[in-house]
């Protein structure tokens, strides 16, 4: 039984092999935010693309008129909060391990690219001319802000968390450019729309850098 108790998707069991087993039992708490990133995808692809699981091999048809609307809504929000909170219990439960050593200018670098990355999770929600040049500004942002934090922290479970959710935001955009095919840019806007993004990015930006020692255990300051 996996963590949450999730050895099955839409009623068929899963069977886990011995090594995947070995490996949770080796890995001890890091398996929480190894695991977790596959709890992030389940939510992304099969509760909330039901028609696209292609890219977990099998095709889903009628999720959301069989379980109703709401159910749908409150199943999708509590795995992606389930996700997340295994995320953050997992990392602060691990005595950090050093793998390499972070520079200067990886902590400066990440500071701006978490920006980047907030300005693209913000714009897929959003009209937004950034959506005419990035085909898919929130995994691609999740691709950045992964990235950000592995030029800031060398130890084994930010390679285990940042690193497994910027693969997996990689070939989730490859499986999906492969499942729908050509790219049909969306219409242009005005320029003024890329003024809120902007905005909600920076407030976020602000708020995060404050709030990050309470939820990562991590304080942080300004490199530049």
């Amino acid at each position: 039984m996996t963590p949450l108790g999730i050895d099955s998707i839409h009623g068929n069991h899963l069977d886990v092999p011995k090594p995947v087993r070995n490996l949770r039992r080796n890995l001890g708490p890091s398996w929480a935010i190894a695991d977790s990133p596959l709890r992030y995808r389940i939510a992304h692809v099969e509760f909330a693309h039901p028609a696209g699981s292609a890219i977990a091999g099998q095709e889903v048809h009628g999720t959301t008129p069989a379980i109703g609307e709401q159910t749908y809504k409150g199943v999708f929000a509590l795995t992606i909060v389930a996700s997340i909170v295994m995320m953050v219990f997992g990392w602060r439960a691990i005595t950090p391990t050093a793998v390499y050593r972070a520079s200067a200018w990886g902590y400066a670098a990440a500071e701006l690219l978490v920006f980047v990355a907030l300005v693209l999770f913000v714009a897929s929600g959003l009209p937004s001319n950034l959506k005419r040049a990035v085909r898919h500004p929130q995994l691609s942002g999740l691709v950045v802000w992964s990235g950000a934090h592995l030029l800031a922290n060398g130890d084994r479970r930010s390679l285990v968390l940042f690193g497994g959710l910027g693969l997996w935001a990689i070939l989730a955009m490859m499986f999906t450019n492969r499942r729908d095919g050509a790219w049909e840019k969306p219409e242009p806007v005005p320029m003024a729309s890329e003024l809120k993004p902007l905005l909600i990015a920076a407030g976020s930006w602000a708020a995060l850098f404050f709030v990050h020692p309470y939820f990562a255990g991590v304080s942080l300051s300004l490199a530049w």
